[in-house]
């Protein structure tokens, strides 16, 4: 866009992120109609404060360049941004997607800090334009992808619900001052068509680029599928229905390895503390040893943290946040290092090494992993097919690709000089039945769908998901359950890092037998 420096504008949204702030006119569009009168009432009086303070000068901020300000959107630009950042907010600390007002009310106070601060530390310019340029990639979207539409469905928000009325003749007004869209007379019946210009075009083009490289769009597609589902399904509850031997297999985990009471152990990839809590992890280290559980999702933490207390007789857990390929333990910290899941999330061979690296000489490094798994059966290539047209996959073999190969695994502990390298196989079921818990595990636990999503606008974006469920419902109808299952290959390895195991303080406990 003319005038704007790509970099710049990059750069604010990289800060808005780095100061935990989210501006979504449209997740806040959607909690403003669905919320509490009162949260959201405060939230308008917290934003008119802060916009008077924040307020740019009179006439347009040369940083905006051919952009023009529109005083009456700067309070929306911080509203959008305040209860934004409260649901996100809020939806990292309870874990779950369900709409909580006591919660988000909590959380708005919160919110306004960070806020304030984006607005101190960059001005309100910044904010101001990364609201145009979130909303005017929701209002552009369904122009790009239907070249026109009626005036008055464009500003009745059909296709990029919910926007209020007078928001959108604002957004359109800017829309035609900077040669995005023009009106012309209907052909053949009254009122007027919006269309989308050359201009228009390019102007979409370059609104996805910077939401996509900055990052920014990844992190709204976490909400992606959230305006379409009135009851979101908890994910534990969703997990137990998809998956239902999860717990099985981790507790055949937990004592295949052979996890002795005393033992000091790392769990990577925790998630919601299923194998310390459920599968007996916590159990099988005992009072006196030491379990850490961590995990890359902060929400899920949150959860694992919050759903049980400490078993009886089990270990105390802490739970922390980090990365596998960079663990934050020194070296040979941990008799067993351990984990289900999760090296298809990161550079396997680094996690590996980390893993080896954080294990004491002797000490014990296993992994439980999904491997690639054949999905070229006739109900799920029925089912998904226009969630794999949408993000460019010809055929559903690309989407087996996430998981590594048995081979993969053994290569990368051979690669980290691992020793006395064991593996065991088993399976798990992956039951495609209720088709709305189905759906909304595929979108939530596959990042490249949300983000495919996120390139539709609001109504194809909310009819490929009713079409998905439709869809599900027909496929569930004439399919047995049994075809409808897929059992998933699990891959157990278990392998020692090479040296003796040195003397420990508390050498009066039981360790971990390799």
């Amino acid at each position: 866009m003319a005038g704007l420096d790509e970099a710049q504008v990059t750069a604010w949204l990289t800060g808005m992120l780095d100061c935990g702030v989210l501006c979504d006119p449209l997740l806040a569009n959607h909690f403003a109609l669905a919320s509490d009168a009162s949260v959201c009432d405060t939230a308008r009086q917290d934003a008119a404060l802060l916009a008077a303070r924040h307020a740019p000068a009179d006439g347009t901020p040369a940083v905006l360049g051919t952009v023009p300000f529109a005083p009456s959107l700067f309070p929306r630009a911080v509203f959008s941004a305040l209860i934004a950042t409260a649901v996100h907010l809020a939806r990292e600390q309870a874990g779950r997607l369900a709409r909580n007002h006591d919660m988000l009310r909590t959380m708005l106070h919160t919110a306004c800090g960070k806020v304030a601060a984006f607005l101190s530390r960059y001005g309100g310019e910044p904010l101001y334009f990364i609201y145009l340029l979130v909303a005017g990639y929701d209002m552009m979207q369904p122009l790009c992808r239907h070249r026109q539409l009626e005036e008055a469905e464009w500003l009745q928000g059909i296709r990029h619900h919910p926007y209020p009325p007078e928001e959108l003749e604002t957004l359109l007004l800017i829309a035609l001052a900077i040669g995005a869209i023009r009106l012309k007379p209907a052909a053949g019946r009254g009122g007027r068509v919006v269309q989308v210009t050359q201009a228009g075009m390019r102007a979409c083009r370059w609104l996805t680029g910077m939401l996509e490289n900055s990052g920014y769009q990844a992190a709204r597609a976490a909400y992606a599928y959230l305006y379409h589902f009135d009851h979101v399904i908890d994910w534990d509850d969703m997990c137990r229905e998809v998956w239902p031997d999860a717990v099985s297999v981790r507790s055949r985990f937990v004592e295949w390895i052979g996890v002795s009471a005393g033992a000091r152990v790392l769990e990577l990839g925790c998630g919601t503390a299923t194998m310390a809590w459920e599968a007996g992890l916590s159990a099988a280290v005992g009072p006196h040893g030491r379990l850490v559980c961590l995990d890359e999702s902060a929400s899920a933490l949150e959860r694992a943290a919050r759903k049980q207390a400490p078993c009886p007789g089990g270990a105390s857990v802490t739970f922390l946040h980090g990365r596998y390929d960079d663990l934050p333990f020194a070296d040979a910290s941990f008799d067993v290092v351990l984990g289900a899941g999760f090296l298809h999330e990161r550079n396997g061979q680094a996690v590996v090494r980390e893993m080896a690296r954080t294990a004491v000489p002797g000490g014990v490094i296993a992994v439980l992993q999904g491997l690639q798994t054949h999905l070229l059966r006739p109900f799920f290539r029925e089912w998904f097919a226009p969630l794999f047209d949408l993000a460019g996959i010809r055929c559903p073999t690309a989407f087996q690709q996430i998981a590594p190969t048995e081979a993969d695994i053994l290569a990368w502990f051979a690669g980290a000089g691992l020793t006395c390298i064991e593996v065991a196989r088993v399976e798990s079921r992956w039951v495609f039945n209720q088709p709305d818990v189905v759906v909304q595990h595929i979108i939530r636990g596959f990042a490249f769908f949300q983000t495919a999503l996120m390139g539709l606008p609001w109504d194809d974006r909310r009819t490929i998901l009713h079409e998905l469920v439709d869809r599900g419902v027909d496929v569930c109808r004439r399919y047995p359950l049994a075809e409808r299952t897929v059992y998933v290959p699990m891959l157990m390895v278990r392998a020692a890092r090479p040296g003796a195991r040195p003397p420990r303080a508390d050498a009066g406990e039981r360790r971990v037998v390799v």
